[in-house]
C-alpha cells in the first residue's frame, strides 16, 4: 500500500462502509488507545501528553492502526494529532499531512519555550523521555527533521536543515531569548540556529549541544589518530562478537521464513533510511562557523563514537565554552542515564519568569 494513502479496509471509502465514518472512527482509535495506555476510560478529546503518552505508546497506537490495513502512518502522527478526535478526523481524509517541523513534546504553554533537536536515525518521539524528565514548566518542543515519514523530502544540509527549523521556531517565538538543545547531530543543527539567530540580533538565552560533534576532519590531528584507533578496536570487537553468533543466526534465517520480500524494507522503513542517509551526508559537508556566544558542552564520560574531549574541537569554534560531564556512554543519554541528563540540564537553564504563551500551528 502507498504510504499516506488511507485504505477501503477500515478508514472508509467514496460509499463509507460505516453509516458515520468519523463516529466510528473515534471508537475505534479509543479502543487501540485504551489498550496502549492501559486504561478502561479515555476521551476523545483528552491529550496525549497529558494523560501520560510516550514513545512506546505512540508506537503502539501505530503499529495497531498500521496492522488493521487502513494505512501506513508513523507515531510522529498520533503526537501531532494529539487527540483521538483529531486523529480520526486526519485518518478519515485521503492523504495523511507530513510531520510538523515542529512538535510539542509536553502539555505546557508557558514560555520561553525550550525547543530539542534530535540525532541521525531518529524523531523527536525519542526526546520525549528526556522531556518527561525535565518536568520544566516551560513549554517543550521537538524540531523534527522532514522525510522520516515519506510526505517530504529529506535535507542533506545541516544550513538547510536549520532554516527550515528556524523558520518555524519564528512562528511560534519571534523574538528571543531563544532555549536550545541539540543531541548528537541535533547539536549541529541547534548551533546552527543559534549562530544565524544571532547574527540577526536576536537573544539567545541557553545553547546546550549533547554530544556533538562535526566530521571528524574537524579533530585536532591527536584526536583524529586517538579516534581512528578506538574505532578500528571496536569494529574488530564487533566482528568478533558477530562471528561468534554466526552458526545461530545462520539456523533462524534457514529455518525462518523463506519468502523472498521477508527482508525487504516497508515504505515507512525506506524513509528512515533515507532521511538517515541525507542527514549523514549532511554531517560530513557541514563546515562550523564560527559561534559568538556560550555553549554548554554535556560530553559522555565513556567515550566511544566520539573524542573524550570537546574542547580541541569547539574551543576555537565558539566564544565560550563550558563543558559538562555526565555517567554513560552517547547512546545512554537519552535512556538509561536521562535521568541525570535532565537533572544536570535542569540545574543549568535559565531561572526566567514564564509568561503564558500560546503555540501558533506551523502548518
Amino acid at each position: 500500500m502507498a504510504l499516506g494513502m488511507p485504505s477501503e479496509a477500515v478508514f472508509g471509502s467514496p460509499k463509507h462502509m460505516f453509516s458515520n465514518p468519523n463516529s466510528d472512527l473515534v471508537e475505534v482509535l479509543t479502543s487501540i488507545w485504551k489498550r496502549a495506555f492501559r486504561r478502561n476510560s479515555i476521551r476523545a478529546n483528552d491529550n496525549f501528553l497529558s494523560i501520560g503518552g510516550d514513545k512506546e505508546k505512540a508506537s503502539a497506537i501505530a503499529a495497531e492502526i498500521n496492522s488493521l490495513g487502513g494505512c501506513e502512518i508513523s507515531p510522529l502522527l498520533v503526537l501531532q494529532a494529539s487527540t483521538i478526535a483529531s486523529l480520526a478526523d486526519i485518518l478519515a481524509k485521503p492523504q495523511l499531512p507530513p510531520a510538523e517541523p515542529i512538535l510539542p513534546l509536553n502539555d505546557s504553554r508557558q514560555g520561553p519555550p525550550i525547543f530539542m533537536a534530535h540525532g541521525v536515525g531518529s524523531t523527536v518521539t525519542d526526546l520525549l523521555l528526556l522531556a518527561n524528565n525535565l518536568r520544566s514548566s516551560l513549554a517543550i518542543y521537538g524540531m523534527q527533521s522532514p522525510g522520516v515519514d515519506g510526505l517530504l523530502e529529506p535535507l542533506n544540509s545541516i544550513e538547510k536543515i536549520a532554516e527550515y527549523h528556524r523558520t518555524a521556531i519564528r512562528r511560534i517565538q519571534p523574538k528571543g531569548p531563544y532555549f536550545l538543545i541539540g543531541y548528537s547531530l541535533g547539536g549541529l543543527v541547534a548551533l546552527e540556529i543559534a549562530r544565524s539567530l544571532s547574527d540577526a540580533g536576536e537573544e539567545i538565552g541557553f545553547l546546550a549541544m549533547l554530544d556533538s560533534y562535526p566530521a571528524r576532519k574537524y579533530f585536532a590531528l591527536a584526536q583524529r589518530i586517538r579516534w581512528e584507533w578506538s574505532q578500528t578496536y571496536r569494529r574488530s570487537v564487533d566482528a568478533w562478537k558477530r562471528a561468534k553468533r554466526f552458526p545461530s543466526l545462520l539456523a533462524s534465517r534457514l529455518g525462518g521464513n523463506s519468502d523472498r520480500h521477508s527482508h525487504e524494507l516497508d515504505s515507512l522503513e525506506r524513509a528512515m533510511a533515507r532521511t538517515k542517509k541525507a542527514q549523514y551526508e549532511a554531517l560530513q559537508h557541514y563546515r562550523p562557523r564560527y559561534y559568538g556566544g556560550k555553549v554548554i558542552f554535556v560530553k559522555a564520560e565513556i567515550p566511544s563514537y566520539f573524542p573524550a574531549d570537546p574542547a580541541p574541537v569547539w574551543r576555537r569554534l565558539v566564544e565560550k565554552l563550558e563543558v559538562e560531564v555526565m555517567p554513560g556512554n552517547h547512546l545512554d543519554m537519552l535512556n538509561a542515564q536521562v535521568e541525570n541528563l535532565a537533572y544536570l540540564l535542569r540545574g543549568l537553564l535559565p531561572k526566567l519568569p514564564s509568561e503564558k504563551f500560546v503555540l501558533k500551528r506551523t502548518s
